[in-house]
């Protein structure tokens, strides 16, 4: 995430840009455990091996987002927040 490019480059100090990772794409069936799948998934799955049209695909989506320290202005002040789940650090099926 480059703060520049989203127009936030004039209060954000520090970090100017960051890796925010993501997670995307369709999960394969059967879902490997490995993936974390949530019981909700692997249900969703088994319906789409059965009937394909019976519900959408499960997707990979982040399971653990980290936090990211952040020096900016607001209010015409310099301050150092902590903002959580802002980084994608794992991945699994939902």
């Amino acid at each position: 995430v480059d703060f520049n490019s989203i127009g936030w480059g004039q209060w954000i100090i520090h970090p100017k840009k960051f890796n925010a990772r993501f997670c995307y794409g369709e999960c394969a069936s059967p879902i490997d455990v490995k993936y974390k799948p949530t019981n909700h998934a692997m249900l969703q799955t088994l319906m789409r091996s059965k009937r394909k049209n019976s519900a959408p695909p499960a997707c990979c989506v982040p399971t653990k987002l980290n936090p990211l320290s952040m020096l900016y202005y607001e209010f015409d002040e310099i301050v150092v927040r902590h903002h959580e789940e802002m980084i994608a650090s794992e991945c699994g099926c939902r």
